[in-house]
This record gives structure tokens, C-alpha cells and sequence, in this order.
């Protein structure tokens, strides 16, 4: 019972406390605006300053060249995500579907080597329908 009263007790307290922040005048509540202009403007400086530091590496963009040729070769091996009853399921990403292609094969046809795939949705395509950028 004492165990109670301490945990209700302790919640109480920080439940108090984040009250009283904000009271005060937490001076990062802007950032919980996740669509706030003025937090997405300092988004976009840390990302430009984070990009600046990486360009500015000697050999950076034939090293990014040389890790996307990896990502994007289509030869890579398939990874199942998922399975489910007697079907693999896969998120796959190439040059040409860079969100990826959420698909489906059998298992017997994956275990053989030759997997049918077939494709539940082209998170792509799907964001272009919808004129969203789907991740």
C-alpha cells in the first residue's frame, strides 16, 4: 500500500513540476510545435550546418557516391522483414523506389531462391498519388 502512495506521489510531483516549467516559461516549448515555422527554420539550419561539416570532408561525395552504388545494386540480398503463415514479406529499396516497396513472396518460393514477389505497395507511387512524402 505504501508503494502505491509513493509511485501516485512521485507522478504527482512530476506531473507538478512540467506544469510549473511551462508556467515559467520553458524557454524550448517552440520546439514540441513539430510544424512550427520556428521550429522547422532551426531544423533546416542544423541540417545545413550538419551538411556543411560533411561536405567539407576530404573525399565525401565519392564516398556517398560509393555507399549509395551499395544501397541501390540490385543484386542485394533480400532481407525478409516478416513471417507471416506461409508468406515472406519485404521492404525494398533501389534506384528506382528510394521509400521502398513493401512486397510479398511464399515461402517456398523465397527458400527456392527465385522468390514471386508481389507487391503490396510502392510507397512511391503511393506518395505521388497523394502528393505526400510517405517514409
Amino acid at each position: 500500500m505504501l508503494r502505491k502512495i509513493l509511485i501516485a506521489a512521485s507522478g504527482l510531483l512530476l506531473a507538478t513540476a512540467a506544469v510549473a516549467q511551462t508556467a515559467a516559461g520553458d524557454p524550448y516549448l517552440w520546439m514540441e510545435e513539430i510544424q512550427g515555422s520556428r521550429a522547422l527554420d532551426q531544423v533546416k539550419a542544423w541540417n545545413a550546418d550538419a551538411m556543411a561539416q560533411l561536405t567539407a570532408v576530404p573525399g565525401y561525395e565519392a564516398r556517398r557516391q560509393r555507399a549509395l552504388t551499395i544501397l541501390e545494386n540490385p543484386a542485394n540480398i533480400v532481407v525478409p522483414e516478416q513471417l507471416i503463415g506461409d508468406r515472406v514479406l519485404n521492404h525494398w529499396i533501389d534506384a528506382d523506389h528510394p521509400r521502398g516497396l513493401w512486397r510479398s513472396a511464399s515461402l517456398q518460393s523465397f527458400i527456392s531462391g527465385k522468390p514471386d514477389w508481389k507487391v503490396l505497395i510502392d510507397v512511391d507511387a503511393l506518395g505521388k498519388a497523394e502528393g505526400k512524402s510517405w517514409v
